[in-house]
């Protein structure tokens, strides 16, 4: 098997998936709402675009579709704190008239806004919430890279590798990608437990049993820790 790097394997799987989050067709009983939400798709620019969904929104408050395209306007123009906002919004108006679809496509938006402006409890949650929603193989298989790849990063390599291992049985090409990064987590868990046992034997006085652990946690991985 080749091995790639890990930041190789970030770009190649997201480039697998779809984005998820397009903009969403209407459902007003407003007409006049409806209108501008079309003039807002019409729209180039992105001024122009919020200032139709924001009339939209005006018009009818509980218009889900274009809150959620304000989001995603915002969210474009890298505004993270008000793309929330919006997505959020469109979550909330009412929620017990959402289908499932459309719950998913926002929730996911959110996810990628926490993982944009650096919340990753929350992105983290989003993710779960999104993967509690999802049915297609492709956005379970998304999902659970992500996961993943965020448990990785935080160095809970354990949890990483059960969902990695999950989340290769959904892909149905590419697989190479997955294992590559599986290797990879396993590895760093292998390496996370002999250096908890290192520090043990250090701990014990076993100085010449961990310095022994630690040269060969070194040898395997110079940057590890």
């Amino acid at each position: 098997m080749k091995r790639i790097s890990w930041l190789q394997i970030g770009a190649v799987l997201s480039a697998l998936f779809i984005f998820y989050a397009k903009p969403a067709w209407p459902q007003s009983s407003s007409r006049q709402a409806m209108t501008w939400f079309e003039s807002g798709l019409r729209e180039s620019g992105p001024q122009q675009k919020i200032a139709a969904y924001s009339q939209a929104v005006a018009l009818d408050p509980s218009f889900v579709e274009a809150w959620f395209n304000l989001g995603m306007v915002h969210q474009e123009q890298k505004d993270y704190a008000r793309a929330e906002e919006y997505f959020r919004k469109a979550y909330e108006v009412k929620p017990e008239k959402l289908e499932t679809a459309l719950k998913l496509k926002i929730v996911y938006a959110l996810a990628e806004v926490y993982n944009k402006s650096g919340k990753l409890e929350s992105y983290e949650k989003a993710l779960h919430q999104a993967k509690a929603l999802a049915s297609s193989p492709e956005m379970l298989a998304r999902l659970s890279f992500e996961l993943g790849r965020l448990m990785y990063q935080r160095q809970r390599y354990d949890q990483a590798l059960t969902e990695l291992q999950e989340g290769r049985h959904y892909v149905t090409k590419d697989r190479e990608h997955y294992e590559n990064l599986i290797v990879l987590a396993e590895k760093a868990l292998r390496l996370e437990k002999a250096y908890v046992q290192a520090e043990r034997e250090k701990a014990g006085g076993n100085l010449k049993e961990a310095r022994a652990r630690f040269e060969q946690i070194h040898a395997e991985s110079p940057k590890f820790r």
